[in-house]
């Protein structure tokens, strides 16, 4: 799944939370397919939305994990979010979700960031990007990215500081 903020100010994860007024923002999550979905710890998620009825969006949220190596080779996940991407506001990803981002295009010429333990296989995956190591969050642009949920706290700050308005490069 992955978490959007819409334009009815609709927010990612608690990326945001504490960062804006809580009734400026709603926590939605979107999904492929209706139901759970299972993470690889064997949480569950229930998405409010699939990529057919999700609403307009001003932020998405890559989230990480497990699941990035094997769903950046699911072309309807990267095909909605190349499209739904290309009209936010905002770009973003947590830990690995770095990798979906690059799948959809987003990060050729761009500086972002990804867990420690991934930098490596995600320098070989993405040439045409510039991961940087050792550091909390990237912001490029309308793209952010963020190392890790921990550094989450760090980043939602840099969003929710600009009003969720137009980014600056």
């Amino acid at each position: 799944g992955l978490a959007a903020v819409s334009e009815h100010r609709r927010a990612t994860v608690s990326a945001l939370e504490g960062a804006v007024p809580a009734d400026a923002v709603d926590v939605v999550t979107i999904a492929e397919r209706p139901g759970p979905v299972r993470c690889a710890k064997g949480m569950r998620v229930l998405p409010d939305h699939t990529f057919a009825d999700a609403p307009a969006l001003d932020v998405v949220l890559a989230p990480g994990g497990q699941g990035t190596r094997k769903e950046v080779e699911n072309p309807v996940l990267i095909d909605w979010l190349r499209s739904v991407g290309a009209r936010c506001r905002w770009v973003t990803s947590v830990c690995t979700g770095s990798l979906l981002l690059h799948g959809a295009g987003f990060t050729s010429g761009r500086r972002i960031t990804t867990h420690w333990g991934f930098v490596k296989e995600l320098r070989e995956r993405a040439p045409d990007t510039t991961v940087l190591e050792r550091v909390r969050y990237v912001r490029d642009g309308n793209l952010l990215t963020a190392a890790g949920v921990s550094a989450v706290s760090a980043a939602g700050p840099s969003v929710a500081d600009r009003g969720l308005g137009a980014a600056r490069r």
